[in-house]
């Protein structure tokens, strides 16, 4: 039987089991290069898994479960005189998903600690903000067009320029690890403050 990817990846067949009684493949997970999926030559260091969620005719559906950078893809971003924020943190989706995120951030030139300091806090106040305002197959698909990365970026340019703002791992965490789980939490948006009336004309005497 086939297996097709979420609609949020274009729902296309990526993959066959031959299992004897289809039942057992269900809640089964499968990873792939997303290049299988999206037939994208760029795609090939980015790999994602699923779980086979039901059997609808004569296919099995899914759902994303993890989306990954492979590691030696991460390894050849770094060059000499270049500094790299790596950070792991958990957020919430807006369709209540639990997440753990996992972003890599590279420097044009050697920075400061503090200022890598700056760039890891407003990368996880961007980052779980944005992440309140989208669903997870939203945030996928940000991921997967670059858009996310590319807003990511801009974000921290008042801070210092990157040459790399990408987001290694996404992977949804469920049951008692999703309760322990310490959210960051989206930043509220800034009050706008009331332009200050001007003061009434003197009356002439």
């Amino acid at each position: 039987m086939n297996i097709n990817a979420p609609k949020v990846l274009g729902g296309k067949t990526f993959g066959e089991t031959y299992l004897a009684d289809p039942e057992k493949a269900i809640n089964r997970k499968v990873t792939t290069s997303l290049m299988n999926i999206t037939g994208d030559p760029s795609k090939q260091s980015v790999s994602v898994s699923f779980r086979i969620t039901s059997k609808k005719g004569d296919a099995f559906e899914t759902s994303l479960t993890k989306y990954g950078v492979m590691p030696a893809a991460v390894r050849k971003m770094m060059r000499k005189r270049r500094s790299k924020v790596d950070d792991s943190f958990v957020v919430k989706t807006k369709d209540g998903l639990i997440i753990r995120i996992k972003p890599v951030l590279i420097t044009k030139g050697k920075t400061k600690g503090s200022v890598l300091a700056l760039l890891k806090h407003d990368c996880r106040k961007f980052v779980s903000t944005a992440a309140a305002k989208l669903t997870f197959d939203e945030l996928i698909k940000g991921l997967v067009e670059k858009k996310f990365q590319k807003e990511l970026a801009l974000a921290l340019k008042k801070i210092q320029p990157v040459v790399i703002s990408e987001i290694r791992q996404v992977i949804i965490i469920e049951g008692k690890q999703a309760e322990k789980a310490r959210l960051i939490k989206p930043s509220a948006p800034a009050k706008e403050e009331k332009p200050a009336e001007e003061p009434a004309p003197k009356a002439e005497a």
